[in-house]
């Protein structure tokens, strides 16, 4: 296991509610370092900063959590090649 800081560790615990919903939907996701969430739904991966983005993401795909969602920010988005230019949105980098 990495040796993540004191600071990182309780930001990474904030996101087990998210974390569980994505196991009991089957939904494929990894850590990002530090305190990023690559969450991968079929040929789209989104990379979130904070647990309200996770459960914001989820509520979108219509897939409805127990935690209301904040005014997070948008995820973002990594998209099929030729389609990120036309929708405004950035590519994210194939998690490793």
């Amino acid at each position: 296991m990495v040796d993540l800081s004191a600071a990182t560790q309780p930001r990474r615990r904030a996101f087990n509610p998210v974390m569980t919903d994505l196991r009991n939907l089957g939904i494929k996701h990894q850590w990002g370092y530090p305190t990023k969430l690559l969450i991968t739904k079929g040929e789209e991966t989104v990379t979130v900063h904070t647990p309200e983005e996770g459960t914001t993401l989820l509520n979108e795909w219509g897939l409805r959590t127990k935690r209301p969602s904040s005014a997070a920010p948008s995820p973002h988005r990594s998209t099929p090649p030729g389609t990120a230019q036309a929708h405004g949105l950035r590519r994210n980098a194939a998690p490793t």
